[in-house]
């Protein structure tokens, strides 16, 4: 809607605009209108998502990212299963310093209970997360994006492949990339898990009972990347696009030069009262007048 330059002739007119404000529900202040307060502010910054598809100029993508891990060195000594029960045909694979592995993905809505999280909505669901935040505090699930890695294992052993707590990972679904933090463990011999934010912020169904995803989803873990604070996940994005970079061997775009603008004469505006007004709106023209 174009805006509506209002000119007042009165001291009248002033209760008259504000009055007109007040019907369509805008607050006013003696230097125009006030923006109601977003409901965001009501819950933390979950941070954006990177960009899915092509992207903009040196966000790694989903395609690079799958390019470079296609083919699979296995370093595990066994595979893992996807479920309790189900078939072991996930390995974890490692490409120069990274590993990874293709898997489906449960939800883990374990860490401080919220309404989301709780064992009124997990069943096993549990109030700490084997990682800590910066403050000391066990993760929140549905507000840090995180991952989980199995428990150590004859088939793999997370500290003797030098992957620390805490560390960044792209997390590949469907053309997205989200980047997640290690903040949990689960059980030895089954793989794919990630946090509930991790899954919203997929898209995928967050529900711990029975959401997730049969996938394929693509964890890319690059083990000594680790944010700081390790639980804001604008500084978790931050960090996994630069590990994300490095591992594509391209680099962030230099930053564009501001554009430049030419100075204008000064406009003042002036109004003249139609004869015969008594304190009502009513139509003026804008003239330029040289300023003083």
């Amino acid at each position: 809607m174009k805006p509506l330059h209002l000119r007042l002739l009165a001291c009248g007119a002033a209760a008259t605009v504000l009055a007109a404000g007040m019907a369509l529900g805008i607050a006013m202040s003696p230097n125009g209108p006030l923006s109601h307060p977003s409901h965001s502010a009501d819950r933390p910054d979950r941070g954006a998502p990177s960009a899915p598809g092509r992207g903009a100029p040196g966000v790694p993508t989903a395609a690079q990212l799958l390019a470079k891990t296609r083919d699979c060195d296995p370093v595990s000594r066994g595979r893992y299963a996807m479920r309790e029960g189900g078939r072991k045909k996930v390995a974890v694979c490692q490409t120069d310093s990274v590993y990874y592995w293709t898997s489906d993905m449960a939800i883990d809505c374990d860490g401080v209970p919220t309404d989301e999280c709780n064992p009124d909505t997990d069943s096993s669901f549990s109030e700490g997360t084997n990682f800590e935040t910066s403050t000391g505090d066990y993760f929140t699930a549905d507000l840090t994006r995180y991952f989980v890695i199995p428990l150590p294992s004859y088939r793999f052993d997370y500290e003797e492949a030098g992957i620390e707590p805490g560390c960044v990972a792209a997390v590949i679904y469907q053309n997205q990339v989200v980047y997640a933090v290690f903040a949990d463990l689960g059980p030895a011999d089954i793989i794919g898990e990630a946090s509930y934010a991790t899954a919203e912020a997929l898209g995928v169904e967050t529900d711990p009972s029975v959401g997730g995803t049969a996938g394929p989803v693509t964890f890319i873990v690059f083990p000594d990347a680790v944010p700081d604070p390790v639980e804001e996940n604008s500084v978790i994005t931050r960090v996994g696009m630069a590990a994300a970079r490095s591992f594509l061997g391209t680099s962030e775009p230099a930053p564009a030069e501001p554009a430049r603008t030419t100075a204008r004469p000064a406009k003042r505006t002036a109004v003249e009262a139609a004869p015969g007004a008594t304190g009502t709106v009513a139509e003026a023209e804008e003239a330029e007048v040289p300023a003083p």
